[in-house]
């Protein structure tokens, strides 16, 4: 106990008591002994870590230059504003709804290439400290690449099928295109980890030495074009020319 005229201040430790709102009630008494008692006040008991969840991360694989929106709900009321780290990076802030946080942060490559942590850090009324790890991030800075590329036959006339086949460096977004100089090949399937197309010859590609060209975009939305082989294509038919016969000889 400790007495500031006319104030008293009494230490209370808590620990053993249930959380939740309890009363607290003060009983007073003057030097004649008449009493008095005061309930208007009470304290509320929290022990509890806040919770975040759902930690949402989007997208979940980004590039360099992509903003990326952390999003999660506080089980209660914080104590100020909480922390989210991209990495070593501190997110901004962008909308908040009642307990409900958007946090925004461009990928700038300092992230480092790979599984990156995303971390939000906040504390309750209480001062019950919480840290939250769930949220899931891939960064990729690398374009994808197109690897053991193989055309068959490497030249062809109208009516030849023309196949080309190849390998990729990771996964990609949608179907890679395929060209034959600007003609399209249409996607046959994927066999033994090797993508395959097709094009057949119909006349409409120009004739002589035409390269073939994959375009490809990898989850992050990195992009590369790749230069394959080139196929021969020849529409004109050969001709041939008889020689005008040789006088016959005369004998005398």
């Amino acid at each position: 106990l400790k007495r500031f005229e006319p104030e008293f201040c009494f230490p209370f430790f808590s620990g053993d008591e249930p959380e939740g709102a309890h009363p607290v009630r003060i009983i007073v008494r003057d030097t004649v002994g008449n009493a008095a008692t005061d309930v208007t006040h009470s304290v509320t008991l929290d022990f509890t870590p806040p919770r975040f969840a759902p930690v949402s991360v989007d997208p979940t694989v980004a590039r360099t230059g992509t903003a990326v929106t952390v999003s999660f709900t506080a089980s209660e009321a914080l104590s100020g504003t909480p922390r989210v780290d991209v990495g070593t990076s501190a997110a901004e802030l962008s909308t908040r709804i009642g307990q409900a946080y958007a946090y925004r942060h461009t990928i700038d490559g300092s992230e480092g290439e790979g599984s990156v942590v995303v971390r939000v850090v906040g504390q309750d009324l209480a001062g019950n400290p919480a840290e939250d790890t769930s949220g899931r991030l891939t960064t990729d800075f690398s374009r994808p690449d197109a690897r053991e590329i193989l055309v068959t036959p490497d030249a062809g006339r109208v009516g030849t099928d023309i196949l080309l086949s190849l390998k990729l460096s990771e996964e990609v977004s949608g179907t890679p295109q395929v060209y034959l100089a600007d003609k399209p090949f249409t996607l046959l399937g994927v066999e033994e980890g090797r993508v395959k197309f097709s094009r057949s010859l119909n006349g409409t590609e120009a004739e002589g030495t035409q390269p073939t060209r994959i375009d490809l975009v990898d989850l992050a939305g990195n992009t590369s074009t790749i230069a394959g082989p080139v196929v021969r294509t020849d529409f004109t038919s050969p001709t041939a020319a008889i020689p005008p016969p040789f006088p016959f000889p005369r004998f005398f």
